[in-house]
């Protein structure tokens, strides 16, 4: 498990006070299953069925972004992209291409506006039957609290169909 930023651990210790409880961005979500066959050649994926969304009254930092119980998957990179009216979500595609500001270290107001995490996902093996993972954690932190939430959003990538 690759986990990106590595401030997280250093908030928890210097804030003394931490929470895997209900914090602003609130618990993650009911879980989906997402499937998507790849060929050889195909190693990059983006994944991005996830919302963050801050109801609470002050600005919520994310800290770090990891997966859960990924198998023969990396995390190369995780980005937060706007989501404007009218507007869809990354979610699953083969390749990668979005723009947006890095997840670690964004500050998401608390205006109840939606922000899409979007990862960069890249199979260790191209060859491999199949490979996935459980969920995304972000880790994130309002003043001194820090908090955790999990996307139980699973993922599976198979060479064969879904």
């Amino acid at each position: 498990m690759k986990r990106l930023g590595v401030a997280v651990v250093v908030v928890g210790l210097v804030a003394g006070c931490s929470g895997v409880g209900e914090g602003p961005l609130g618990q993650g979500d009911g879980g989906v299953s997402m499937c998507m066959p790849l060929t050889k050649g195909q190693p990059d994926v983006t994944f991005g069925p996830d919302v963050l969304r801050n109801r609470g009254h002050e600005e919520a930092t994310v800290t770090g972004v990891s997966v859960v119980d990924a198998v023969g998957l990396r995390v190369v990179d995780a980005l937060i992209v706007p989501v404007g009216l009218g507007d869809s979500l990354v979610g699953l595609k083969r390749g990668w291409a979005p723009r947006g500001q890095p997840a670690v270290g964004y500050a998401v107001a608390a205006d109840g506006k939606a922000h899409n995490l979007v990862l960069h996902l890249v199979r260790d093996d191209e060859l491999a039957e199949e490979t996935g993972l459980r969920g995304v954690r972000v880790d994130y932190a309002v003043g001194e609290r820090s908090y955790r939430m999990v996307f139980t959003t699973r993922l599976t990538l198979t060479s064969t169909r879904c």
